[in-house]
């Protein structure tokens, strides 16, 4: 079955969005300071690794829509959105 522009840009816009909020996990993660309680550095680390996988599962999906190897997005879009 032939794949449509409309999915592969659907496909595209969730992963781009499941690489903001890697991103964002992982800045969450960084500002923890020194000291942090260990609820609160599992509870990070657990969020950074949970929007990794939704990442991982994102970029399969486009890749598979694609059929070629997808390395890596970057977000260009505004801030906030």
């Amino acid at each position: 079955m032939p794949v449509s522009i409309e999915q592969i840009a659907a496909a595209t816009r969730t992963a781009l969005q499941a690489r903001k909020a890697m991103q964002r996990a992982s800045d969450a993660r960084r500002a923890l300071r020194p000291g942090s309680s260990r609820a609160r550095v599992t509870t990070a680390n657990a969020r950074h690794a949970t929007a990794c996988e939704a990442y991982d599962r994102a970029r399969d999906v486009l890749q598979e829509l694609c059929g070629e190897a997808v390395t890596d997005l970057e977000y260009h879009g505004r801030e906030g959105s």
